[in-house]
């Protein structure tokens, strides 16, 4: 005869859905947990409600999403606009649908001028 296992009524498998982005992001649902969804179903009827997009065996996020949109469509630039980076005048422009920005000059162009000029001005920083 087998032993009783202790706490019978205590301890139940329980088994949840969770769904991780395909575009490769660390944190789709930002710094929380990933939420558990009853069945596959409902995972995909709420989070199509939160603008992932499912394709295939592929679910996005809204932020990947918009990111392969435009990969494959082209951005939806927003007009150039003055801007400054580390004190030096540019001009920037932001894509609607995915949040990526542009400068002019290049920002890793930027970025050499703001070393140099800290390198000439003797900054530590720099």
């Amino acid at each position: 005869m087998p032993a009783p296992k202790p706490f019978p009524d205590v301890f139940r498998l329980v088994t949840l859905v969770t769904v991780q982005c395909s575009g490769g992001c660390p944190a789709p649902y930002g710094a929380g947990e990933p939420p558990l969804f009853d069945t596959i179903d409902d995972a995909i009827s709420i989070l199509r409600d939160m603008c992932w997009v499912f394709v295939g065996d592929r679910a996005l996020c809204p932020a990947c999403a918009a990111a392969a949109d435009c990969a494959l469509t082209g951005h939806q630039w927003e007009p150039w606009t003055a801007d400054t980076v580390e004190g030096l005048a540019c001009t920037q422009r932001t894509c609607r649908h995915c949040a990526e920005q542009e400068y002019q000059p290049p920002l890793a162009d930027l970025e050499v001028i703001v070393r140099t000029m800290r390198d000439v001005d003797g900054d530590p920083d720099a």
